[in-house]
């Protein structure tokens, strides 16, 4: 099965969360802002320069599950993030 974004959706598959040290207290809620690749690019998205393949921090309030994977609007798209 395959999901083709529309107008200024992006698709994008989370990257799992970094693994923290038991030795530093952390919030137990989860931060909005996650990693994520790119999957799939609406066409209203590319003009604006969203590649498909490309890593980013995005923004996971404003965003839809769709199976695995979340589909959000490409302004949720925070930054390019490379390791």
């Amino acid at each position: 099965m395959t999901t083709e974004p529309l107008r200024d959706k992006v698709l994008v598959r989370l990257m799992p969360l970094a693994q923290r040290s038991k030795l530093i207290a952390t919030p137990d809620r989860e931060t909005p802002i996650r990693r994520a690749e790119c999957v799939a690019v609406g066409p209203d998205a590319i003009p604006k320069g969203v590649c498909v393949g490309v890593k980013y921090l995005v923004n996971i309030l404003a965003g839809q599950e769709v199976g695995d994977l979340l589909l959000v609007p490409y302004h949720s798209l925070v930054a390019e993030w490379e390791e």
